[in-house]
């Protein structure tokens, strides 16, 4: 039944009297009622339309709505008509996933509802042949009311109840007048503010400091990962790879344990015309699917085992033993498909977004390079990638296309998988909208396997695609050098600061680069340490390092008489590493290589200026306006690259670390010799490069500095190296 858009406006504008028009409200009440009810599509396949209960179960979750228990239908059956219609308009025509639908319609009813109810004019709500309000009576305001005080009770937002009350709005452009009673002319705040609804919903939770601080992703462990890659490669092993093929499965491929299985069970489906409700019941007496079972059982065991819990008896079933539950047939099937996103995900590092958005036409295969591509379109970016992926990626890519619920549709991973009703829409494109349901179907995967996607930040964050893509990223920034250049690449990123920011708050690449750190401290103490014990060591803070190891090496020698000289400075050496370690990791002392060769020692908490920081210090005071006494205030760091050498007194120079002093200070040697000996013995070509060049030498003062050179360093390179050359060498 429809009516005129005049008359459904008299109706909202309450031009005829009560009783008209309650009368033309039931009437088409009933005939929804009557049209729904023979209605066997999208989620009433397995309830009725006029049910108390409505259940859903995808081999991942179980979702139910008790409209009963919320809006009994004596009173309230145009709204409870109302929200049935909503639902169904929201996942076949919105194409959204029933599970969160559920859950929104839900927090309506129990949250928003009583206080709907609660106001002067409560919607939708009348006895059998009186009026009820349409919801356009409650206005934009009232909306954005309610929202806030749900907002303040709860602490949080529920971001899927705005979502469905955008849908209210949305579904008024369905071409059938007689809604109108429902909800013509019903205004959300977002529309009315001329803002998307992110926009708005941003705004909300400013209005509620619910603003979270962002936090970079944290990947998930090597152990998770290896339980969740060991199953999900089980599922294709065996498939095979060829270019001619592309992405297409060949007849080879449906010979392999699982698949098999998958092709019987949906070959079982499609050749036979029964009902739904015995499905079940027909593929597990089959006498193929029975043999395959049986042959390819060890490998089924692996991935998803018959156990007792799919033998549960059901009033549909018949009562034999080897009646298998229909939930374990939608299981395999969904297991197949995400297996293949968890390993597409892995080695790609593809956004959920990017991942949900493949087509069938991503595969390609290069003749030229001889390698697999997979070609992605990054929504963020706006542009197209091709990433080189390896066989197991390949192999997922040719599942998730034989997997595909509708042929009619090019989306690779779609939002059904296998379905007993054997019905596919060719104008739907069962693409999986929601990223949190791609999300939800990888946890699903690893509970399934009892494996928790915990990553590993410090406050155990749950997995998401994410996730995966930090996983990638640190793994990548732990192997190689160019991880920046590499990810930016595979990425799509635009610019460089993207996948430095993967590297940077990485948790593998932060472990990676504290292993390296910690390898770096133990090697410069033990060094050090065994520099001071041999007396390998020059500079100013050599002296100091010596005393202290002297009163050292007198307590050890005080506390065990009886060691060798050998074992006394062996002991002396860990004593001095553990101290020399121990003010690293506390960063008591900068303990850091310097251009010139030296080791600065400076201690962390000292205030002044050191000597390679005293300029720049001095700039930065007078650019600030700030005085010396408030500067130095506080700690300041040294600068190693306006290292001052051995003229600084927290320098250290020692036989390991100070190798560039003594090769400049050969090249200086070298230098005078040239400058002072008369009798050189050189050929022709070196005479000339000297005659060449001498007079450029003497004019830049190179003699002048190659003997001021050795005079300055002269005596502490003796020190370290004096053995090692000739005497008199280090004479100046």
């Amino acid at each position: 039944m429809s009516y005129p858009a005049d008359n459904v406006l008299k109706v909202q504008n309450h031009l005829e009297n009560s009783y008209t028009v309650g009368k033309k409200q039931w009437l088409y009440l009933d005939e929804l009622i009557e049209k729904y009810e023979s209605t066997t599509s999208g989620v009433l396949k397995d309830n009725s339309f006029m049910a108390h209960i409505w259940v859903i179960e995808d081999g991942i979750t179980k979702k139910t709505i008790y409209w009963d228990k919320y809006i009994p239908s004596h009173t309230f059956l145009p709204l409870q008509v109302y929200l049935k219609i909503l639902v169904l308009y929201v996942i076949d025509v919105e194409n959204m996933s029933p599970a969160p639908i559920f859950e929104a319609v839900t927090t309506f009813m129990n949250q928003m509802l009583p206080i709907i109810m609660s106001l002067k004019s409560p919607v939708l709500t009348a006895s059998r042949g009186n009026p009820w309000i349409p919801l356009s009576f409650l206005s934009s305001a009232d909306i954005s009311v309610i929202i806030d005080q749900l907002t303040t009770k709860n602490g949080a937002l529920s971001v899927q109840l705005v979502h469905l009350i955008s849908y209210m709005e949305k579904m008024q452009t369905i071409k059938d007048e007689g809604l109108a009673f429902f909800s013509l002319g019903f205004v959300t705040p977002w529309s009315e503010q001329q803002v998307s609804v992110s926009a708005w919903l941003n705004q909300l939770k400013h209005r509620h400091n619910l603003i979270k601080e962002k936090v970079p992703f944290s990947p998930l462990s090597n152990e998770t990962l290896a339980s969740i890659v060991e199953p999900s490669l089980s599922f294709m092993d065996e498939l095979s790879i060829d270019p001619t093929d592309g992405i297409e499965i060949d007849s080879a491929d449906l010979t392999t344990p699982i698949l098999s299985i998958l092709n019987c069970i949906r070959a079982i489906r499609e050749t036979n015309d029964f009902s739904h409700a015995y499905c079940a019941i027909y593929i597990s007496n089959d006498k193929t699917f029975n043999g395959l079972v049986d042959k390819h059982k060890e490998a089924l065991n692996k991935v998803h085992p018959i156990t007792a819990q799919y033998r549960a008896v059901d009033e549909k079933y018949s009562q034999r033993d080897n009646t298998i539950h229909k939930r374990w047939f939608n299981e395999l099937f969904l297991l197949s498909q995400i297996a293949a996103v968890w390993i597409i995900a892995l080695t790609t590092g593809l956004r959920n977004v990017d991942l949900r958005g493949l087509k069938t036409d991503c595969l390609h295969y290069s003749e030229q390079f001889e390698l697999w591509f997979l070609r992605a379109s990054i929504k963020k970016t706006k542009n197209t990638i091709y990433i080189p992926i390896g066989e197991s990626t390949v192999k997922a890519v040719k599942l998730l296309n034989w997997l595909r619920f509708s042929k009619a549709s090019d989306f690779l991973i779609q939002s059904e998988v296998f379905s007993f009703h054997n019905i596919a829409d060719e104008e739907k494109s069962y693409a999986v909208l929601g990223g949190s349901t791609l999300n939800t179907r990888l946890k699903w995967f690893g509970e399934h396997y009892d494996v928790h996607l915990e990553t590993i930040s410090d406050d155990d964050t749950e997995a998401t695609c994410h996730c995966i893509r930090a996983t990638l990223a640190g793994f990548i920034g732990e192997n190689s050098a160019l991880a920046v250049l590499i990810l930016k690449k595979l990425f799509g990123h635009s610019n460089a600061l993207m996948p430095d920011q993967y590297l940077r708050h990485n948790s593998l690449v932060k472990k990676q680069r504290e292993l390296q750190l910690e390898r770096m401290h133990s090697e410069t103490a033990s060094e050090i340490a065994l520099s001071i014990v041999t007396g390998e060591v020059s500079g100013s803070k050599a002296d100091e390092l010596l005393k202290g190891a002297t009163v050292l090496k007198n307590k050890i020698r005080l506390e065990n008489e009886s060691l060798t000289e050998m074992d006394l400075n062996n002991r002396l050496t860990d004593v001095l590493t553990e101290i020399l370690l121990s003010d690293i990791r506390n960063e008591q002392s900068q303990t850091l290589l310097t251009p010139m060769g030296v080791i600065c020692m400076r201690a962390s908490n000292h205030s002044t200026d050191s000597p390679c920081a005293a300029i720049s210090n001095k700039a930065e005071r007078d650019k600030a306006g700030i005085s010396r006494a408030m500067f130095g205030a506080l700690p300041q760091l040294p600068n190693p690259g306006q290292c001052k050498g051995l003229d600084c007194a927290d320098a250290l120079a020692t036989k390991t670390h100070s190798l560039p002093l003594l090769r400049q200070f050969d090249w200086y040697t070298n230098t005078l010799r040239q400058f002072q000996d008369q009798n050189r013995n050189i050929n022709e070509d070196a005479q000339q490069f000297i005659d060449t060049y001498y007079p450029i030498a003497v004019a830049n003062g190179i003699e002048e500095l190659a003997i001021a050179y050795k005079r300055k360093y002269g005596t502490v390179l003796n020190r370290l190296y004096g053995k090692d050359r000739p005497k008199g060498y280090f004479n100046a």
